[in-house]
């Protein structure tokens, strides 16, 4: 059985993001092994994230460096109102996931210390001073596992807790006359039927004649996700009705959908366990806005501190107190109350300064 100081399950954004924040550590000289079902298929995303104009998101990730597109100003609408926000000490960016998947494998691909391996894993089990996985027929054994692991088929949170599912449906759009301001993103745009529920669209235009469109469904799990063909339609109806473009060419989409959720994740399997749960399976997709990726960036940064300081990846900061209760009180808002939800954030983004409700979200300042 061959032995690694760490392996890491999935080589997604999570796992990619820890390899990275490990080779560029003290722990550069560490055995790693990633561990993925196919190296070379990964959807097609893009990741959107606000990092402080001076304090880049990034370090061992270069998140600004293959940003596609930055924004320094934003919209938030519903039918009565539309916001022009501007987000200064912030900028809004965007990524795709293509860009980062390619410039984590060639950081990594230098280190002779880490290995790939392309297949899944059929079990995880625990040693007495380390762990141990089986994969390709296979076993290897890794001092700490990181399992980044999420099924949304099998995810059942109880009663007990609130939970949604956010269904996105995105289209790439080409247009054939100048139909965007590249300098202002749509963050938030409610004109659009909400049936009951919270829905929105969101515009990341990265030139005059290119953006991404993206409708969003918070959906309670009571009830059905959305067609293909709902979400197709309400896309085409914002684009030609509410943005009022009239010729157009779909180049690209994108869907998914991600839990939304105030249960709790619990990071590792047992107090003595050599196993820690990462990306979405560790609790890093914030359940009120459903954002990610600059999460994922804090904690590999925390889990490599906690490595270095204690020994274990463990010792990783817990939300405070404000967060753990907003994130409740927004979930039992889209759950019952879906439709009320545009007209409460754009009450709220006009009687506040956006630079502190955009870090109250990204739970690095306190609320107003």
């Amino acid at each position: 059985m061959k032995r690694y100081d760490f392996i890491i399950i999935g080589a997604g954004a999570s796992g990619l993001s820890l390899a990275c924040h490990l080779a560029a550590s003290p722990l550069h000289d560490r055995s790693i092994l990633l561990v993925e079902r196919s190296l070379h298929a990964h959807p097609n995303r893009t990741w959107a994230f606000w990092e402080r104009v001076g304090s880049p998101l990034g370090g061992p990730v270069p998140c600004s460096d293959i940003a596609f597109h930055t924004w320094r100003r934003l919209l938030v609408a519903t039918p009565g109102r539309t916001l022009a926000l501007r987000t200064h000490p912030y900028r809004y960016r965007a990524i795709h996931s293509a860009d980062f998947h390619r410039s984590a494998y060639e950081r990594l691909s230098t280190f002779p210390n880490i290995e790939f391996l392309e297949g899944g894993v059929q079990a995880v089990a625990d040693d007495q001073d380390a762990a141990r996985i089986s994969a390709g027929g296979a076993e290897y054994q890794g001092q700490w596992v990181f399992d980044s692991r999420f099924g949304l088929a099998g995810f059942h949170p109880g009663r007990r807790y609130h939970y949604l599912r956010m269904q996105i449906r995105g289209w790439h759009i080409e247009t054939q006359h100048p139909s965007f301001d590249p300098q202002v993103a749509t963050f938030l745009d409610f004109r659009t039927p909400q049936m009951g529920q919270t829905r929105f669209l969101y515009v990341l235009p990265s030139d005059s004649h290119h953006a991404l469109v993206e409708h969003v469904a918070c959906i309670p799990a009571t009830a059905k996700l959305l067609h293909e063909h709902e979400e197709e339609q309400a896309l085409k109806h914002y684009i030609e009705h509410t943005l009022g473009v009239a010729g157009y060419a779909v180049v690209n989409q994108e869907d998914g959908v991600n839990p939304l959720t105030d249960c709790p994740f619990p990071r590792r399997w047992s107090p003595s366990s050599h196993v820690m749960r990462i990306g979405i399976a560790g609790g890093m997709l914030k359940p009120s806005t459903g954002f990610a990726f600059a999460r994922i960036q804090r904690d590999s940064a925390a889990i490599v501190r906690s490595l270095l300081e204690h020994g274990h990846p463990f010792a990783v900061p817990r939300a405070r107190w404000p967060y753990r209760l907003f994130d409740p009180l927004a979930l039992w808002a889209m759950a019952g109350h879906g439709e009320r939800v545009g007209s409460l954030l754009s009450a709220l983004f006009r009687i506040g300064r956006t630079a502190r409700i955009l870090s109250f979200l990204d739970e690095t300042g306190m609320p107003l």
